[in-house]
C-alpha cells in the first residue's frame, strides 16, 4: 500500500518521467498531507512506459476518487500537468538537406516526410541532432559505408560523424548490377524515421516492446521464421526475426520497430510487410501504437 505521502512522491516523479515541467512536481509534493491509502500499483521499468503508463489512467481517474487519496487539489494538477504535450511542431522550413538527389526528387522526399509523420515526431529527430540527407545513392561521398547499401534505398546512422537519416534516389539491381530509380523510397523515408524515433526514446529497450515482439515470435509460426522456405527461396520476412551474432534478437527487434512505425503511419500503402505484420506481429503493433500515441497523439492509419 502506497499512502498519502508517497503516493504524491512516486507521482511528482511519473509527472516528471511523463514530460511534465518541473514546477508541477512541486506542486504535488508541496500538496497537504492526507492519510488514506493508495492501492498497490505496478511501477513500471522505463521512463517511457511510465510516460504511457500513468497519464491515461490518471487523466480518467475522477476527482473525487482522487481527492480522498491526495487531497482536493490533486486531480486539477494532474490534469494540467499529464495532458499529452508532443514536441513542438517544425517550422515550414525545409526539413531535409539536398545532399546529390535532384530537385525534384528532394521534394518529393520532403512533401512524403511531412504527410506521414507526426510533426511531434520529427520535431524529437531533429532536436537529437539528425541530419536528414537526400542524396542520389547511399554511398555517395561516404566511402566508410559498405557499398552493399547501395541495394537499399535508406539508411540510419549515428556515430561520431553525426546522425543522419539518408534517402537514396537511386540504388543497384540486385539483378543486373545496373542503377535505377528507387522504387522503396517512400518506405525508406518512414522506415528510417522509425529508426530515429526508436534512438530518441529508446523504445525498443522498454519492457512493453521487447515482451510484446518476445510474445509474437513464440506463436508464430515456423514458415515465417524460417529463413529460407522448402523450396530454397530466401524468407524476406526472417529479416524480422533472425537473431545477431551474439545470439541476441536485439536488431531484429529494432528492424520490426522501424517497419511497424511505417505500417503504423501508412497502413495498407506500407506494402512490403503490411500483411505479414498484422499477422504475426499483432501485439508489437499495439504496444507501438500505445507509446506513439502517448507521446505524439492519434495515428491516422
Amino acid at each position: 500500500m502506497l499512502h498519502g505521502r508517497t503516493a504524491r512522491g512516486w507521482l511528482a516523479c511519473a509527472l516528471l518521467a511523463a514530460g511534465a515541467k518541473p514546477a508541477a512536481a512541486q506542486h504535488m509534493l508541496a500538496l497537504p498531507r492526507v492519510s488514506a491509502p493508495l492501492p498497490a500499483l505496478s511501477l513500471p521499468a522505463s521512463p517511457v512506459s511510465w510516460a504511457a503508463a500513468m497519464s491515461a489512467p490518471l487523466l480518467a481517474l475522477p476527482a473525487p476518487l482522487l481527492s480522498p487519496i491526495l487531497g482536493p487539489s490533486a486531480a486539477p494538477v494532474l490534469t494540467q500537468a499529464l495532458a499529452p504535450v508532443a514536441p513542438a511542431a517544425p517550422s515550414a522550413e525545409p526539413l531535409v538537406r539536398k545532399a546529390g538527389a535532384s530537385e525534384s526528387f528532394t521534394a518529393q522526399v520532403q512533401a512524403q516526410l511531412r504527410a506521414a509523420v507526426p510533426a511531434g515526431a520529427i520535431a524529437d529527430i531533429l532536436a537529437h541532432g539528425y541530419i536528414i540527407l537526400v542524396k542520389d545513392h547511399l554511398t555517395q561521398d561516404r566511402p566508410d559505408l559498405s557499398a552493399d547499401l547501395d541495394y537499399t534505398g535508406g539508411l540510419n546512422d549515428w556515430g561520431p560523424l553525426g546522425n543522419f537519416i539518408m534517402v537514396a534516389e537511386r540504388i543497384r539491381s540486385v539483378k543486373t548490377l545496373d542503377w535505377m530509380e528507387s522504387q522503396v523510397w517512400r518506405n525508406a523515408v518512414v522506415h528510417e524515421c522509425g529508426h530515429a524515433v526508436d534512438h530518441v526514446l529508446k523504445a525498443t529497450d522498454s519492457s512493453e516492446i521487447r515482451e510484446a515482439w518476445a510474445h509474437d515470435l513464440a506463436a508464430m509460426p515456423e514458415a515465417a521464421k524460417a529463413e529460407s522456405s522448402p523450396d530454397g527461396r530466401k524468407n524476406p520476412f526472417y529479416y524480422f526475426v533472425r537473431p545477431g551474432p551474439d545470439g541476441s534478437f536485439d536488431r531484429a527487434r529494432q528492424e520490426t520497430w522501424a517497419e511497424g512505425f511505417d505500417i503504423l503511419m501508412r497502413g495498407e500503402a506500407s506494402s512490403f510487410n503490411y500483411a505479414n505484420f498484422q499477422a504475426h506481429f499483432p501485439r508489437t503493433l499495439a504496444a507501438m501504437r500505445g507509446l506513439l500515441e502517448a507521446r505524439y497523439g492519434r495515428l491516422g492509419a
